[in-house]
C-alpha cells in the first residue's frame, strides 16, 4: 500500500507554463489613422456618391456645351445624373481597384522586410526619398509624360497629383513606424499626424474630383459628336398631336390625320429621340447638327402622344 496524504499538508498542484507569445509582424503605417482622418472629409459611401453625381452632371454639361445647348434645359433629377455616370466608369473603377490591390501586395512586402532589423535601414533609406520628392516628381513625370498629346495632358496630370500625396503619406506614416520599433520617441504632437491625415484627404478628394471633371468632359464631348455623326442611328419619333404643333421644318413632315372631334388631328415624323427626362421628351430632326436645327421639346401630356421605333437590326 502506498502511502496516503499527509494530514494537513495541500498537495501541490503544477501548472503548465504559459506558451511564449509567437512573433507578430509590425504594425502598418499608419493605416487605419490615415482612413479614419479621411473619413472627416466624408464616409466613402458619401464621396463615391458625390463623384457619381458631379461626373453625370459635368459629363450632361459637356455634352449640351458641345451641342450647342445648356445642360439646364433637360431638367435632369439625381437620380438621372447617377444613372448616366454608371456606365462610363467601369473600365476607371476596374483600374483604380487594380491600382489599390499592387498597393496592398507592396505594403503587405514592405511589412515583412521592416518585421526584420536588417532590412529596416534600406525600407528608412527608400522612405526618406519617397517623403522628400513623390510630391513633386510624380506630378512631374505625368505631366511629361502626355504633355504632346493635348487631349490626355490633364486626364494624367490631377492623377499624377494624387499619387503624388499619397505616396508621401505613406512614406512619412512609414519613417514614423520606423522610429517606433527602433525605440525612438515621437517628438511631434499627436494632433499634426491628424490634421496632416485631414489635409492629405482633402487633397486627395480635390484631385478625384477635377480628375472626374476632365474625363467627363471627354466621355461628354464624345457623347455630342456621335449623337451628331448618327441621329439617325437613334429611335424614329413619331408625334400625335391634338393641336398643330407648329413643328414645320424641312425635315419634320407633318400631316393632318383627323377632323375636329378626332382625338389626335395631326402627326409628326422625322423626329429621333435625344432623351426623355423631368418630364420632358426631347427631339433631334433629320440631319440635325449644332446651330442649323432646333431641339424639340416637347413636355408630357394627354393631347400629345409619342411612338417610338428602334433601328433595324
Amino acid at each position: 500500500m502506498s502511502p496516503g496524504p499527509v494530514a494537513g499538508r495541500v498537495p501541490r498542484s503544477r501548472t503548465p507554463a504559459a506558451p511564449a507569445p509567437a512573433p507578430t509582424e509590425p504594425e502598418g503605417p499608419g493605416v487605419a489613422p490615415a482612413l479614419r482622418a479621411l473619413g472627416l472629409v466624408g464616409p466613402p459611401v458619401t464621396v463615391a456618391t458625390g463623384l457619381l453625381f458631379y461626373f453625370g452632371w459635368a459629363r450632361s454639361a459637356q455634352q449640351a456645351e458641345a451641342m450647342g445647348l445648356d445642360e439646364s434645359v433637360f431638367a435632369m433629377s439625381t437620380r438621372d445624373y447617377v444613372l448616366r455616370s454608371v456606365d462610363s466608369l467601369y473600365v476607371p473603377v476596374l483600374a483604380g481597384s487594380a491600382v489599390v490591390l499592387a498597393g496592398l501586395v507592396v505594403h503587405a512586402a514592405v511589412l515583412r522586410r521592416v518585421a526584420v532589423p536588417a532590412g529596416r535601414p534600406a525600407v528608412r533609406q527608400v522612405a526618406r526619398r519617397l517623403a522628400a520628392a513623390a510630391w513633386l516628381v510624380l506630378p512631374l513625370l505625368a505631366a511629361l509624360a502626355v504633355w504632346p498629346l493635348p487631349d490626355a495632358r490633364w486626364l494624367v496630370v490631377p492623377l499624377g497629383i494624387g499619387a503624388g500625396v499619397v505616396v508621401t503619406e505613406y512614406a512619412l506614416r512609414l519613417l514614423e513606424l520606423l522610429d517606433r520599433l527602433d525605440g525612438h520617441a515621437a517628438t511631434r504632437p499627436a494632433w499634426v499626424a491628424s490634421l496632416r491625415g485631414v489635409v492629405v484627404g482633402v487633397l486627395v478628394t480635390a484631385a478625384l474630383f477635377w480628375e472626374v471633371t476632365e474625363f467627363a468632359g471627354v466621355v461628354g464631348r464624345g457623347r455630342a459628336d456621335e449623337v451628331e455623326r448618327s441621329v439617325g442611328s437613334l429611335p424614329a419619333a413619331v408625334v400625335y398631336s391634338k393641336d398643330d404643333l407648329h413643328l414645320e421644318w424641312a425635315t419634320l413632315h407633318a400631316q393632318r390625320i383627323g377632323d375636329e372631334g378626332s382625338a389626335y388631328r395631326f402627326r409628326y415624323s422625322g423626329a429621333h429621340l435625344l432623351q426623355h427626362s423631368g418630364g420632358t421628351w426631347f427631339l433631334l430632326p433629320d440631319g440635325w447638327h449644332p446651330g442649323t436645327r432646333p431641339l424639340v421639346v416637347l413636355p408630357e401630356s394627354s393631347s400629345v402622344r409619342l411612338e417610338f421605333v428602334g433601328p433595324p437590326r
